[in-house]
């Protein structure tokens, strides 16, 4: 998942990547890249007027970072532990995490369960900053919005160049609508009219893990 989405190559097939990296990339790779400047200071360390000041900021209010006595650390590296922290919450499974035995260890529990490490390896224990060597494992899928035909029993039907195609998604698929992770809330939330989806296969096992939703739908606000 850390490949597919960009959350790891961004930086390169092998490294650190510091807290404030992780959480940006996090960000626009669940589709919050353009949002808008955010003056707040929540943490002392974090400067209004740094580029991912308002990264960190959607990412505390999504309840996916935090920080300690009042700092962040943005320029630290992250560790193995906060890293899986993340990328379990941007994809809706912390009430799951808190089940396997919270933090750490039900965090990675949880995160190797759905895969979302497949194709990075760590060289790191809990403790010890992430480190990464990425390999191209996990399979993506682009649609765009107005290609889709519909989405039934888990599977998206759209045209590709005049031919219908198919996707299936498995059977505890992760959705995420416009940076937030959604549970079934109505078809038209999986099926905007406008914007595009990216869908993770974790396992190569074809049938998809991830569906990252990007755009609008009518009524919006009346759904979200």
């Amino acid at each position: 998942m850390l490949s597919a989405l960009g959350i790891a190559n961004s930086y390169g097939k092998s490294g650190t990547i510091t807290r404030a990296e992780f959480t940006e990339t996090s960000m626009r790779a669940i589709g919050l890249g353009d949002i808008p400047k955010d003056e707040r200071n929540l943490f002392l360390d974090v400067d209004a007027d740094a580029s991912y000041s308002k990264y960190i900021n959607a990412a505390y209010d999504l309840n996916i970072v935090s920080g300690s006595d009042g700092l962040f650390n943005p320029d630290t590296p992250i560790t193995y532990a906060d890293a899986v922290v993340i990328a379990v919450k941007i994809l809706g499974r912390n009430d799951e995490a808190k089940s396997l035995g919270a933090y750490p260890y039900g965090y990675e529990k949880s995160a190797r369960r759905h895969g979302f490490f497949s194709g990075v390896e760590f060289l790191a224990e809990y403790d010890d900053y992430l480190y990464i060597n990425c390999d191209d494992y996990n399979n993506t899928a682009l649609i765009n919005a107005e290609d889709i035909i519909s989405f039934y029993n888990l599977t998206y039907e759209y045209n590709e160049n005049g031919k219908t195609k198919t996707k299936k998604m498995s059977s505890d698929a992760s959705f995420i609508y416009n940076g937030r992770p959604i549970a079934d809330n109505g078809t038209a939330l999986y099926t905007p009219d406008n914007g595009y989806l990216v869908l993770i296969d974790n396992n190569q096992n074809g049938a998809y893990d991830i569906a990252v939703i990007k755009g609008i739908i009518s009524n919006d606000e009346k759904r979200g």
